[in-house]
Protein backbone atom coordinates (compact mmCIF):
# COMPACT_ATOMS: atom_id res chain seq x y z
CA UNK A 1 0.00 0.00 0.00
CA UNK A 2 1.28 3.79 -0.54
CA UNK A 3 1.28 3.91 3.26
CA UNK A 4 3.44 0.76 3.56
CA UNK A 5 5.90 2.11 0.90
CA UNK A 6 5.95 5.56 2.59
CA UNK A 7 7.48 4.07 5.51
CA UNK A 8 9.67 1.68 4.25
CA UNK A 9 11.46 4.31 2.22
CA UNK A 10 11.48 6.95 4.78
CA UNK A 11 13.07 4.30 7.15
CA UNK A 12 15.18 3.41 4.50
CA UNK A 13 16.66 7.21 3.94
CA UNK A 14 16.18 7.89 7.66
CA UNK A 15 18.83 4.96 8.92
CA UNK A 16 20.40 6.06 5.59
CA UNK A 17 21.15 9.78 6.90
CA UNK A 18 22.13 9.21 10.36
CA UNK A 19 25.47 8.04 9.11
CA UNK A 20 26.43 11.73 8.02
CA UNK A 21 24.19 13.08 11.06
CA UNK A 22 26.44 11.08 13.76
CA UNK A 23 29.31 12.17 11.65
CA UNK A 24 28.44 15.59 12.09
CA UNK A 25 27.91 15.40 15.78
CA UNK A 26 31.47 13.95 16.37
CA UNK A 27 33.03 16.93 14.88
CA UNK A 28 30.30 19.47 15.78
CA UNK A 29 32.60 21.90 17.65
CA UNK A 30 35.25 21.76 14.46
CA UNK A 31 35.66 24.32 11.94
CA UNK A 32 35.11 21.24 9.72
CA UNK A 33 31.23 20.29 11.02
CA UNK A 34 30.32 24.29 9.93
CA UNK A 35 31.34 23.70 6.74
CA UNK A 36 30.21 20.55 6.23
CA UNK A 37 26.85 21.79 7.20
CA UNK A 38 26.54 24.90 5.08
CA UNK A 39 27.60 22.70 2.06
CA UNK A 40 25.09 20.34 3.07
CA UNK A 41 22.38 22.72 3.14
CA UNK A 42 23.66 24.72 0.20
CA UNK A 43 23.02 21.41 -1.53
CA UNK A 44 19.58 21.03 -0.60
CA UNK A 45 18.87 24.93 -2.02
CA UNK A 46 20.17 23.66 -5.38
CA UNK A 47 18.39 20.70 -5.35
CA UNK A 48 15.15 22.67 -4.30
CA UNK A 49 15.85 25.36 -7.20
CA UNK A 50 16.17 22.89 -9.55
CA UNK A 51 13.28 21.21 -8.64
CA UNK A 52 11.08 24.78 -8.57
CA UNK A 53 12.67 25.20 -12.30
CA UNK A 54 11.37 21.99 -13.63
CA UNK A 55 7.64 22.71 -12.10
CA UNK A 56 7.93 26.14 -14.05
CA UNK A 57 9.65 24.81 -16.88
CA UNK A 58 6.74 22.29 -16.87
CA UNK A 59 3.91 24.25 -16.80
CA UNK A 60 4.68 26.64 -19.28
CA UNK A 61 6.23 24.46 -22.07
CA UNK A 62 4.69 21.03 -21.35
CA UNK A 63 8.47 19.65 -20.99
CA UNK A 64 9.62 18.17 -17.98
CA UNK A 65 13.43 18.76 -17.61
CA UNK A 66 14.29 15.33 -15.77
CA UNK A 67 11.46 13.05 -16.50
CA UNK A 68 11.43 9.90 -14.58
CA UNK A 69 13.13 6.56 -16.14
CA UNK A 70 11.16 3.81 -16.76
CA UNK A 71 11.43 -0.22 -17.62
CA UNK A 72 8.80 -0.59 -20.62
CA UNK A 73 9.05 -4.80 -20.02
CA UNK A 74 10.16 -5.22 -23.47
CA UNK A 75 13.89 -4.09 -22.90
CA UNK A 76 13.09 -0.38 -24.32
CA UNK A 77 13.28 3.26 -22.15
CA UNK A 78 10.01 4.84 -21.02
CA UNK A 79 10.42 8.42 -20.28
CA UNK A 80 7.69 9.44 -17.92
CA UNK A 81 6.71 13.49 -17.67
CA UNK A 82 5.67 14.59 -14.30
CA UNK A 83 5.30 18.24 -14.86
CA UNK A 84 4.21 18.84 -18.26
CA UNK A 85 0.54 18.21 -20.00
CA UNK A 86 -1.55 15.83 -17.79
CA UNK A 87 0.67 15.22 -15.43
CA UNK A 88 -0.44 16.08 -11.65
CA UNK A 89 2.87 18.54 -11.12
CA UNK A 90 5.03 16.73 -9.43
CA UNK A 91 8.74 17.61 -8.72
CA UNK A 92 11.75 15.17 -9.08
CA UNK A 93 14.97 18.01 -9.37
CA UNK A 94 17.29 15.67 -10.49
CA UNK A 95 16.44 12.30 -8.03
CA UNK A 96 14.61 10.34 -10.07
CA UNK A 97 11.20 10.06 -7.99
CA UNK A 98 9.17 12.37 -6.64
CA UNK A 99 9.58 9.97 -2.84
CA UNK A 100 13.35 10.46 -3.13
CA UNK A 101 13.66 13.53 -3.68
CA UNK A 102 10.87 14.37 -0.97
CA UNK A 103 13.22 11.89 1.24
CA UNK A 104 16.04 14.86 0.82
CA UNK A 105 14.24 17.30 1.58
CA UNK A 106 13.39 15.69 4.87
CA UNK A 107 16.69 15.94 5.86
CA UNK A 108 17.63 19.03 5.10
CA UNK A 109 14.94 20.40 6.51
CA UNK A 110 15.71 18.79 9.83
CA UNK A 111 19.29 19.65 9.27
CA UNK A 112 18.26 22.80 9.14
CA UNK A 113 16.23 23.31 12.02
CA UNK A 114 18.67 21.12 14.15
CA UNK A 115 21.80 22.21 12.69
CA UNK A 116 21.40 25.63 10.86
CA UNK A 117 22.90 27.71 13.70
CA UNK A 118 26.09 25.69 14.15
CA UNK A 119 26.21 26.14 10.41
CA UNK A 120 26.61 29.50 10.81
CA UNK A 121 22.61 30.73 9.55
CA UNK A 122 21.40 33.57 11.55
CA UNK A 123 17.42 32.86 12.95
CA UNK A 124 15.77 34.44 10.04
CA UNK A 125 17.50 32.60 7.29
CA UNK A 126 16.96 29.00 9.13
CA UNK A 127 12.89 30.05 9.29
CA UNK A 128 13.08 31.05 5.70
CA UNK A 129 15.30 27.94 4.61
CA UNK A 130 13.01 25.65 6.41
CA UNK A 131 10.18 26.67 4.70
CA UNK A 132 11.48 26.87 1.76
CA UNK A 133 12.64 23.14 2.10
CA UNK A 134 9.39 22.52 3.14
CA UNK A 135 7.42 24.26 0.63
CA UNK A 136 9.27 22.34 -2.08
CA UNK A 137 8.53 18.92 -0.23
CA UNK A 138 5.03 19.92 -0.70
CA UNK A 139 5.44 20.14 -4.23
CA UNK A 140 6.88 16.68 -4.91
CA UNK A 141 3.26 14.94 -3.25
CA UNK A 142 4.60 12.55 -1.68
CA UNK A 143 4.27 10.94 1.58
CA UNK A 144 7.77 9.41 2.00
CA UNK A 145 9.29 12.75 3.67
CA UNK A 146 6.06 12.68 5.92
CA UNK A 147 6.30 9.32 6.86
CA UNK A 148 10.46 9.88 7.73
CA UNK A 149 9.91 13.06 9.70
CA UNK A 150 7.30 10.85 11.45
CA UNK A 151 10.47 8.59 12.44
CA UNK A 152 13.11 11.32 13.12
CA UNK A 153 10.69 13.20 15.53
CA UNK A 154 9.61 9.82 17.44
CA UNK A 155 13.70 9.65 17.56
CA UNK A 156 14.03 13.26 18.15
CA UNK A 157 11.55 13.11 20.99
CA UNK A 158 13.31 10.17 22.64
CA UNK A 159 16.40 12.06 23.16
CA UNK A 160 14.45 15.02 24.06
CA UNK A 161 13.51 12.76 27.25
CA UNK A 162 17.14 11.27 27.35
CA UNK A 163 19.20 14.67 27.72
CA UNK A 164 16.32 17.69 28.79
CA UNK A 165 17.58 19.59 26.89
CA UNK A 166 15.35 22.71 26.23
CA UNK A 167 16.99 23.89 22.83
CA UNK A 168 16.66 20.37 21.78
CA UNK A 169 13.00 20.33 22.86
CA UNK A 170 12.14 23.66 21.09
CA UNK A 171 13.90 22.33 18.11
CA UNK A 172 11.91 19.23 18.32
CA UNK A 173 8.83 21.30 18.97
CA UNK A 174 9.30 23.81 15.54
CA UNK A 175 9.64 20.51 13.10
CA UNK A 176 6.97 19.07 14.85
CA UNK A 177 4.90 22.22 13.52
CA UNK A 178 6.44 22.53 10.45
CA UNK A 179 5.74 18.83 9.99
CA UNK A 180 1.89 19.22 10.70
CA UNK A 181 1.70 22.09 8.48
CA UNK A 182 3.49 20.04 5.75
CA UNK A 183 0.73 17.22 6.08
CA UNK A 184 -2.08 19.89 6.25
CA UNK A 185 -0.88 21.21 2.84
CA UNK A 186 -0.57 18.46 1.22
CA UNK A 187 -4.09 16.92 2.43
CA UNK A 188 -5.45 19.51 1.42
CA UNK A 189 -3.48 20.16 -2.59
CA UNK A 190 -4.09 16.17 -2.39
CA UNK A 191 -7.81 16.64 -1.82
CA UNK A 192 -8.31 19.54 -4.60
CA UNK A 193 -6.55 17.18 -7.24
CA UNK A 194 -8.88 14.59 -6.19
CA UNK A 195 -11.95 16.29 -7.08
Amino acid sequence: SPAQRAFRAGLRYAIFWLLPIAFAMLIRNSIESRILLRDFIKAGIFYSVLGILQLGVGQVSGVDLFPIIRDSGDGSVLLQNMVGDNAGGRITSICGEPRYFSGFLTIWLVFTIACGSLAGLRSWQIRALSLFFLATNILTGSRTGLAQIALILASLLILCFVQRERKLVRRTSEIVLAALAGVLVIAFVQGLDRK
